[in-house]
């Protein structure tokens, strides 16, 4: 398997490069866009470079142009769980390992950094069915189905996976936090 070279955008025009991406024909096979949806791919890579817990990291072909995309950001509540957001490929670099790859790299950069888990969602259309493939082999658990989400007929599948085992709190431990 070729390994691909991982970048950590942390440029305004590094976003910009990966919205336009996002919102390019070579991205994703579904391209019936959901409003919110265009409006993230548009704003949130630029908007994360305020956020310490917000990550973007892309591949480049050799002249430059982006061909992958994995984001992702801590939870809102800090305690060390993560929510992947996207993981893209360009349409003529995907069965090259690309996609494995930079989910492989991110899980284990987050369990380096001593994340607990990984949230993470997709659709239950057919053109989605590679991702959930990947996220099975992966070790993610499917856990919901919010029927409906994107559109009606658009289901949104919900998946977790564990890096760390739950520490149970010790006994008054969880009464000191009320």
């Amino acid at each position: 398997m070729n390994r691909f070279q991982i970048h950590v955008a942390k440029s305004p025009e590094e976003m910009a490069r990966i919205s336009s991406f996002f919102l390019s024909p070579e991205s994703f096979d579904d391209t019936h866009h959901t409003p919110g949806e265009i409006e993230h791919f548009q704003k949130r890579p630029l908007q994360s470079l305020e956020d310490e817990h917000s990550y973007y990291w892309y591949v480049q072909d050799e002249a430059g142009g982006v061909i992958a995309v994995i984001s992702f950001l801590q939870n809102d509540h800090r305690t060390g769980g993560y929510i992947l957001e996207y993981v893209v490929v360009h349409r003529e670099y995907r069965k090259a390992g690309l996609a494995s790859q930079i989910l492989d790299d991110m899980i284990q950069f987050i369990s380096s950094i001593k994340g607990r888990y990984i949230e993470t969602f997709t659709c239950d259309l057919e053109e989605y069915a590679s991702i959930r493939r990947l996220f099975d082999r992966k070790g993610f658990a499917r856990v919901g189905v919010q029927p409906d989400y994107y559109f009606p007929g658009e289901g949104k599948l919900l998946y977790y996976k564990m890096l760390q085992p739950p520490q149970i709190p010790e006994k008054g431990e969880a009464e000191a936090h009320i």
